[in-house]
């Protein structure tokens, strides 16, 4: 097939999205280290937060991506091939987990001359890097795809909406409200407890993400109501951002509350960016210049398994302690630098599957 037939048969929203999502998890992790370490009333930590606020759409974008993608009615997924998906990505995650733990934990003590742990080392490698959860969670998603995919019809988007709904009620809404009612104390958790009582797990939060991710790429969204959704992307932004910068104190931060995928501000502004970039793009064609769009995209599964490390040997060089600096200075460097290793490793036969999802 011809690089044109490839671009005509490829979907422009995807991939710019696919891309976004990237570039934002590499900034979270970028720029968390200020907002972990510094106090909540520096000028760091407010760039820091600045910086992480704004990035949180990552993971969300990824798995609302991969919703549109495997979710498609018109795409033959029985169980033996979402098991063949869900082993590839499981193989890839014991490989790179396997990586991650041998510099860690075996090279880096060694430079450092400290002892090596075998349980460190067997810990590592079981859970993987910090970065490695959300390969966990997409194996996951693709084991139950077959279930979705029974129910997940154009003709039963009612249904699709409902179990989006429950789980924005019971998993997404209660955590912050919970937080709000304590201002960020946590002191009780009244009513968490009284939503965990119905058991409501099976609307899982990235379940539905992944559902979302869906019902955007398929269902027609009038502009009215896009208007309203960026509206409401704006607002989840501003909580994330101010309710991070306000309610976390230096004796008790958890500032994850506001961070988390699984906090309904995150997944207003995150469905707001997925659908402004889906219908942004969504009837634009391929030029030359959208190529470079599909190249790079290609290669953003490579850029999310290496740019951690990336951002390991930068902190040791690089170290100015002024986050308006630093935050945008090793974003930078990571991001050409992963993209250029991933594509490195894309042409080496015996090491591009690494790289490929």
């Amino acid at each position: 097939m011809s690089n044109n037939s490839i671009a005509k048969s490829r979907i422009l929203s995807y991939d710019i999205i696919r891309i976004i999502a990237v570039l934002a998890v590499v900034m979270i992790h970028s720029s968390l280290g200020f907002v972990t370490a510094y106090p909540t009333k520096s000028a760091d930590f407010l760039f820091g937060n600045i910086f992480d606020g704004i990035s949180r759409i990552g993971v969300p974008l990824f798995v609302m991506l991969s919703g549109a993608l495997m979710l498609d009615e018109n795409k033959d997924t029985p169980i033996k091939k979402m098991l063949k998906y869900a082993l590839r990505i499981f193989i890839l995650l014991c490989i790179w987990s396997l990586l991650y733990a041998v510099v860690y934990e075996i090279i880096q003590p060694l430079i450092d001359k400290k002892t090596i742990s075998v349980e460190g080392f067997w810990n590592a490698f079981a859970y993987g890097h910090y970065h490695m959860w959300y390969l966990y969670m997409l194996v996951g998603l693709y084991l139950i795809t077959p279930v979705l995919k029974s129910f997940v019809k154009k003709s039963n988007k009612n249904i699709v909406m409902y179990f989006i709904i429950l789980a924005v009620i019971f998993q997404f809404a209660a955590p912050l409200i919970n937080l709000l009612i304590n201002q960020g104390t946590q002191t009780t958790d009244l009513l968490q407890k009284f939503i965990n009582q119905f058991r409501m797990g099976f609307v899982g939060q990235y379940t539905a993400y992944y559902l979302l991710g869906w019902y955007i790429a398929n269902i027609k969204i009038k502009k009215t109501h896009r208007s309203s959704l960026y509206v409401l992307g704006f607002a989840g932004l501003f909580v994330t951002v101010m309710g991070t910068q306000l309610l976390i104190n230096d004796t008790n931060k958890i500032y994850n509350s506001f961070y988390s995928d699984t906090s309904i501000n995150v997944l207003c502004y995150s469905a707001a960016v997925f659908v402004f970039l889906y219908y942004f793009f969504i009837n634009k064609n391929y030029n030359r210049v959208n190529k470079i769009s599909m190249i790079l995209s290609k290669l953003t599964f490579g850029v999310y398994l290496i740019h951690p490390y990336i951002i390991t040997l930068l902190n040791k060089f690089i170290n100015t302690k002024n986050a308006l600096i630093q935050i945008p200075l090793t974003w930078i460097i990571t991001v050409i630098a992963s993209f250029l290793i991933t594509f490195i490793l894309s042409k080496i036969p015996l090491l591009k599957k690494l790289v490929r999802c």
